[in-house]
C-alpha cells in the first residue's frame, strides 16, 4: 500500500476520525396558540434588559422537563432538533449568546448557546497506519477471494484432479 493511497484514504473518510461539533443549549418553548409569539417576544425583551435565562424558563417554558433544569437541553449536534432550531442554535458565536424568537413546529424558542465543543478530528499521522494496516487487509481478503474463486473454478472444470487447481495458486 502507496502513502498515496493512505492519504487518499484518509480524506475520503476524515469523518470517521473525528468528533462533530456539539453545543449545550437552554431554551424556552412557549407553545404555538394566540399570543404566543407575543409572549415569546416580550420574554425575549425581558432577557435583553438583563433578566436571568434559567429564572425566566422556570417560570414561563411550556417545555416542563427542560424548565425544571433552567431550560437545559444538554448537548445536541448538527441535525438533531427541528431545522429551524439547528439554525439558531448552531449559528449562536459564543457561550452565554442569546438567539432572536425561533418558530418551530412546537412553537417559539428563546435558544441560549451555554457551552461548546468544537468538532475534533485526528491529524493524518495519528490514523495513517491504522489506514495503512486496513488497506492491507482489505487488499490480502480481496486476493484471497480471488485465488479461491480460481481454485474452485478450477476443481470444478477438471474433477478427476488437485493437481491443476494447485498449480493454478501456486499451493
Amino acid at each position: 500500500v502507496d502513502d498515496v493511497d493512505v492519504r487518499k484514504y484518509y480524506e475520503d473518510n476524515i469523518d470517521g476520525y473525528g468528533t462533530q461539533e456539539t453545543r449545550r443549549v437552554s431554551h424556552i418553548l412557549i407553545e404555538a396558540g394566540e399570543g404566543a409569539q407575543g409572549k415569546a417576544q416580550s420574554l425575549k425583551a425581558e432577557l435583553d434588559s438583563g433578566a436571568d435565562f434559567a429564572t425566566l424558563a422556570e417560570q414561563n417554558s411550556d417545555d416542563v422537563f427542560s424548565a425544571e433544569n433552567g431550560g437545559d437541553l444538554d448537548f445536541i449536534t448538527p441535525e438533531m432538533m427541528d431545522p429551524s432550531f439547528d439554525e439558531a442554535a448552531f449559528s449562536l458565536a459564543n457561550v452565554g449568546d442569546v438567539s432572536e424568537v425561533v418558530e418551530t413546529e412546537f412553537g417559539f424558542h428563546i435558544i441560549k448557546l451555554t457551552d461548546l465543543k468544537e468538532a475534533q478530528v485526528k491529524s493524518f499521522d495519528e490514523v495513517a497506519g491504522e489506514i495503512r494496516d486496513t488497506l492491507l487487509y482489505d487488499a490480502a481478503m480481496e486476493k484471497y477471494f480471488e485465488l479461491q474463486n480460481t481454485l474452485a473454478e478450477i476443481a470444478f472444470e477438471v474433477p478427476d484432479t488437485l493437481e491443476d487447481a494447485a498449480n493454478a495458486v501456486d499451493l
